[in-house]
């Protein structure tokens, strides 16, 4: 490739950073991204090989989860934001219905904590609890530790949070492997630990002090006119475990070096697999709410 070629690829990655963020308001750490790919392609680098440069770039296992932790939070933020786990919990509880809403809240933690951090989850969700312990009159604690329980089990053992993708990094282990095994052991694990730890060791019943204390709170109510649909959330949560998994499935059919197999462990990395679930969601939470590419800046930057 001659010198004259990679200046322009280099010229042409600097300017799609300029215009993605400039013009198109997308966020910086996508914007890189992009323009991190194009030199890659540009200078004919395979997937694979692009991705490898670029967590090597970024620092090794440091980078690659600097990226896990930016691109997850800018996922997080997106759904926190629309109401999409809102959205997710409130057709859970109503789906289930009030004699199952420990369970109900034990399923909204375990979905909604795949693409948001422990702490942001619960923060998130939390109102919920108290909105459901108002109309309900069931104890806080029957509602909120299957909540807490199943966000922290997602946050532990299952990719692409931090702790679990560093580990799967370091053991260089299959990623899509280590979901399926944590999904496999974190769902009962939550189950156990939530809906029937509270049934045997918690009154359903709330306390006389709980009244006194969710009215400190002020009244609350479950709107959620404005928020995406329960199908779209969902698919909008799972897509990025999907790719993974799904380039764990795949990828034992194809050929090892075929373009096809390249293409399904580029797609199927934590980190690509992440780019396009932001992607969709910047797709399925915004603009087809009406929103527009500076009002998602503003959103993913606060």
């Amino acid at each position: 490739m001659s010198p004259t070629f990679s200046l322009l690829v280099l010229g042409a990655s600097i300017l799609l950073i300029v215009v993605l963020i400039g013009k198109c308001r997308v966020h910086p750490f996508l914007a890189l991204i992009a323009a991190s790919l194009l030199v890659g392609v540009g200078t004919g680098m395979t997937p694979t090989a692009i991705v490898s440069a670029f967590e090597k770039g970024m620092g090794s296992t440091l980078g690659f989860l600097a990226g896990i932790i930016g691109l997850g939070s800018i996922l997080g933020k997106l759904l926190e934001e629309s109401g999409g786990a809102k959205r997710i919990a409130t057709t859970l509880l109503r789906a289930l219905g009030e004699k199952n809403a420990a369970w109900a809240m034990m399923l909204v933690g375990f979905i909604a904590g795949i693409p948001v951090f422990f702490e942001v989850g619960f923060v998130l969700l939390i109102p919920l609890i108290y909105v459901v312990a108002r109309q309900t009159r069931i104890n806080l604690l029957y509602l909120g530790v299957p909540l807490a329980t199943s966000l922290m089990v997602v946050h532990c053992i299952l990719p692409p949070h931090p702790a679990a993708t560093a580990i799967t990094g370091m053991l260089n282990a299959d990623i899509g492997k280590v979901i399926l095994y944590g999904l496999i052991v974190g769902l009962p694990t939550a189950v156990i630990a939530g809906p029937i730890w509270v049934k045997l060791t918690c009154a359903r019943q709330a306390p006389a002090s709980q009244a006194q204390f969710l009215a400190e709170r002020g009244e609350g109510n479950i709107d959620d006119s404005q928020t995406p649909s329960f199908g779209v959330a969902m698919i909008t949560v799972l897509l990025p475990l999907a790719l993974m998994v799904g380039k764990t499935l795949t990828t034992p059919l194809l050929s090892k070096g075929s373009m096809a197999f390249e293409w399904v462990s580029f797609i199927g990395n934590p980190l690509i697999a992440l780019v396009l679930s932001i992607c969709f969601a910047y797709w399925s939470l915004g603009l087809r709410r009406g929103l527009g590419m500076g009002d998602l800046l503003n959103l993913t930057h606060r």
